[in-house]
């Protein structure tokens, strides 16, 4: 097993390595990306600025062209030659002017018309007079020049000129067609002016143009000026272009300078003046900006596009990703020399801390696992006032509470159950637990001692709905309340019905011993009238008279006999009725030594649950304290990598350093390119980008400051939550302390609810052997039932035969009335029947002494079973039978519910 102190070193070395490395990482990529952010945003506005600029010269080509249309159009309505001859008419000297002020302007034509429009002279000289006149009236130049002598003023005349298109029949027309032009016609710039006399009196139109296609000039002097490369479009195909970058074989190629027809489109129809964009000329990549040419009309006639090579962005950005990329590695160094010192000095830290720990964790340790051997006897003596002298005491406290419960547990083990469990506070889980388990208990052995003792006035209040225990003492009670009633009532009945038969059984052998007599008379009468007639007829009156009383009183008899078998059938039913009550108080008893059972092996399953809870309790005291110490090294780690960042600090102070060295370095290029002049220029261009690469390198040193204050404002709040946690912690040892308390309770009353559970187990098989003697009794009650009532069914049928024969002895009287003669033969037959007679009432009367017997014996079974149900107090009123909750627990199962 790895010691705690070198799994402390090692975490904190690896977290120290792992935020070192990461604030490497983070740093390195912020540089990176600060650095691709700064080039990328320079490019961007070094493009932004190209784009710019090359707007500027968009209105300076106009300008010169204009101005330069313009001059020469002012030089010959200003020249008092050519105006004199205008004046005098002089044709062939307007000609000669003409023409000397067209080579000396290169000019390609130049015209001098009327103010109607029609040609005086021109240059070339052989132009046709009607062909222009034509030519002027399709023109919309010409339309111009007639709206331009309508609205002449008193003014300086002033000069006119536009942007304008000729076609091929144009040009022919001009007598410019000598050159070779593509077959769309030509783009030139013309200027008009009136020429006026000395009195401000119009002369004529002067009217001068130039084409634009092969001229180059103006292109070339923006080249020369700022660099720029340009190029004039009629529709896609160049007509003049200067300053591109293109080898010899194809510098002048124009299908490499063509631009496809999209972008035509886009240009001409955009409402932007300037479209940026893109562009390659023969292989080479500008940044161009074009815009259309158009005429007085606004009519877009062509294209110019002027821009700069995409190559000298590039380059500047490499310069300045070179740079980055420089100081980059070199604060990487620093940063991984940082990294080691700070990684040693963590390490050196850890061993310190981790060994001063280690040593009052290995007395506690030691003291802990006497504790789970079950030595809580002797407390440990407390030396410290830090997080570990803390846990020495709450241990102590501990072994406090354990000797307290275990002094508790072992007297109620005893089969003191009258103990006074007091919880240690409101969240006391386990002494109120066992307080209730007590109490219950108490409740419980109560209750089976007052049915033992025959009380069953007790109601059993159930603790909840699922009370197993009490739901069957609630049963058990009310069916032997019920089963009590009906034993009593089944007596009361059965000393009722021996009254009714003792009464009976007197009058039937009164009835008997008459019987006797009448016979003993009647057969003293017989004898007699053998011997006298007259006595015969006088003894037959008295007979008849016997007969008349013994036939009522075998009547009476016959009704006696039927009113004790119906009440013997209703002691039968009874018998049975108690008999299946006892039946089901005999199957409740076993359905409740069941529960008990089951309610036992339910205590030893809490008590093992219990256990297996204690061992987990104690684990997670362990995991608890494991826990507090690491966030205790925690803090003073982070503490401690807080300080450490504080020197880089000190770092970003050397890089603000070579920040302001950088831009000295760029004022100071930038002097010296100053001095240099045109020489200068490229250098002046690389110094800008190291003051922006110092600009940046100091912003993004501000940042990583501000990184760094973050980093170490975070590193205050974790430390603060890490605080906040050990308080949770020891919170969580508190708790699991009083949990463990709470189980070893439980523990304890499980143990003993087990045995209280096993007395009433017992007092319950007693009480079965009780009831199962009262079904015997029962029994032999419905035995004694049954033979009563085969006796009176015998004695039922002895009665229907005296009847029988005294309705036989009536007839036999009457026929001796009728006859004397036959007097013989029937006192013979009635002597006869007389001895038959005597002996079915003797027979009657044994059956009636038999009654009498077994009345004896019921009446000494129902005193059997009165004293025996005496024993039991019943309540004044039948109890309810559903279940009723005891009134402490009531709220609490509505709750569950």
């Amino acid at each position: 097993m790895k010691s705690i102190k070198y799994k402390i070193l090692i975490s904190f070395c690896t977290i120290a390595a792992i935020s070192i490395t990461a604030l490497a990482i983070v740093i390195s990529n912020k540089i990176s990306n600060s650095m691709t952010a700064q080039a990328e945003q320079l490019s961007a506005n070094m493009t932004n600025q190209i784009y710019e600029t090359l707007n500027l010269p968009h209105q300076t080509f106009e300008l010169l062209m204009r101005e330069e249309i313009r001059r020469s159009v002012r030089e010959l309505y200003e020249n008092p030659v050519f105006i004199a001859n205008a004046e005098a008419g002089r044709l062939s000297a307007l000609k000669a002017e003409l023409e000397s002020a067209a080579k000396k302007n290169e000019l390609d034509f130049a015209l001098f018309l009327n103010l109607k429009a029609q040609l005086l002279a021109s240059f070339p000289s052989d132009l046709d007079d009607f062909e222009i006149e034509d030519y002027l009236h399709t023109w919309e130049v010409g339309e111009y020049l007639h709206r331009m002598v309508a609205e002449q003023s008193g003014e300086d005349a002033p000069v006119w000129d536009t942007f304008t298109r000729q076609d091929t029949q144009a040009l022919h027309v001009l007598r410019v067609d000598t050159r070779i032009f593509p077959a769309e016609g030509a783009l030139s710039i013309v200027a008009a002016s009136i020429v006026k006399n000395d009195f401000d009196e119009p002369l004529g139109i002067c009217l001068v143009g130039k084409l634009l296609n092969e001229y180059v000039q103006p292109l070339e002097q923006l080249h020369k000026i700022a660099g720029y490369a340009s190029v004039i479009y009629l529709d896609t195909i160049p007509i003049a272009h200067a300053g591109f970058i293109a080898p010899e074989d194809s510098a002048h190629d124009l299908a490499t300078l063509q631009i496809p027809s999209e972008i035509q489109e886009r240009i001409l129809h955009s409402s932007e003046k300037r479209i940026h964009h893109t562009l390659t000329f023969a292989g080479v990549s500008y940044l161009s900006a074009c815009s259309p040419l158009k005429s007085f009309t606004d009519a877009q006639i062509g294209i110019l596009c002027i821009g700069l090579p995409e190559s000298q962005i590039t380059e500047v950005q490499q310069t300045i990703l070179s740079s980055g990329i420089a100081a980059k590695q070199e604060v990487q160094a620093w940063i991984v020399k940082i990294g080691v010192v700070s990684l040693g000095f963590f390490a050196l830290a850890s061993f310190l801390i981790a060994a001063n720990i280690v040593k009052p964790l290995r007395q506690l340790t030691a003291r802990t696992k006497k504790l789970a051997l079950g030595d809580f006897q002797e407390n440990l003596r407390v030396t410290s006032r830090d997080e570990i002298g803390e846990l020495s005491q709450s241990l102590n406290e501990v072994m406090h509470s354990f000797r307290e419960i275990s002094k508790t547990s072992e007297t109620i083990a005893l089969g003191h159950l009258q103990q006074h469990v007091v919880p240690r506070s409101a969240e006391d889980v386990l002494g109120r637990s066992l307080q209730y388990m007590v109490t219950y208990l108490s409740e419980m052995a109560s209750m089976a001692e007052s049915v033992a003792r025959g009380d069953l006035t007790h109601v059993v209040h159930l603790r909840s709905n699922g009370d197993m225990l009490g739901q069957s003492f609630q049963a058990m009670t009310t069916g032997l309340r019920s089963l009590i009633e009906q034993i009593k009532t089944s007596a009361e009945q059965l000393t009722s019905t021996e009254d009714d038969i003792a009464s009976l059984t007197t009058l039937n052998i009164e009835i008997v011993k008459k019987v006797h007599t009448a016979i003993a008379q009647m057969t003293a009468t017989m004898i007699e009238m053998q011997s006298s007639v007259a006595s015969v007829s006088e003894n037959m009156d008295t007979l008849n008279a016997s007969v008349e009383e013994t036939s009522l009183s075998a009547s009476q008899m016959a009704a006696s006999m039927e009113h004790i078998a119906s009440n013997t059938q209703d002691l039968t039913h009874q018998s049975q009725k108690t008999m299946e009550f006892i039946k089901q108080a005999i199957c409740s008893l076993e359905t409740i030594m069941k529960s008990t059972n089951t309610s036992q092996q339910l205590s030893q399953g809490t008590i093992q649950d219990a256990l297996e809870g204690q061992q987990v309790v104690k684990q997670v005291m362990a995991s608890m304290q494991a826990i507090q110490q690491t966030i205790t090294m925690a803090v003073e780690v982070i503490t401690h990598f807080a300080q450490s960042s504080q020197e880089i600090d000190t770092i970003l102070e050397v890089i603000r350093d070579i920040t302001d060295q950088t831009s000295l370095l760029a004022l100071n290029a930038s002097i010296i390119a100053a001095q240099a002049g045109e020489h200068g220029r490229g250098f002046a261009v690389v110094a800008g980008e190291i003051k922006h690469l110092s600009t940046g390198v100091a912003a993004s040193t501000k940042d990583i400051a501000r990184i760094l204050q973050n980093l170490q404002q975070n590193t205050s709040r974790i430390v603060q939550a890490v605080h906040e946690g050990a308080t949770d912690v020891k919170l969580g040892m508190e708790h699991t302390v009083h949990a463990q308390t709470t189980l070893e309770k439980i523990t304890t009353s499980a143990e003993r609810s087990s045995s209280i559970v096993a007395e009433i187990a017992e007092a319950l098989h007693g009480l079965t052997l009780i009831i199962q003697q009262v079904f015997a009794a029962m029994e032999h009650v419905n035995t004694m039932t049954t033979d009563m009532t085969t006796t009176i069914d015998e004695h039922q049928n002895g009665t229907i035969q005296i009847q029988q024969a005294i309705t036989y002895i009536n007839d036999m009287s009457f026929q001796v009335k009728q006859a004397s003669a036959e007097q013989l033969a029937g006192v013979r037959h009635v002597l006869d029947a007389a001895q038959d007679v005597v002996m079915l009432m003797d027979h009657n009367l044994e059956s009636s002494q038999q009654v009498v017997q077994v009345t004896k014996e019921l009446s000494a079974q129902a005193d059997l079973l009165s004293h025996s149900v005496d024993r039991f107090k019943l309540t004044s009123e039948t109890q309810r039978v559903n279940p009723v909750l005891a009134p402490q627990h009531a709220q609490q199962a509505e709750g569950h519910s």
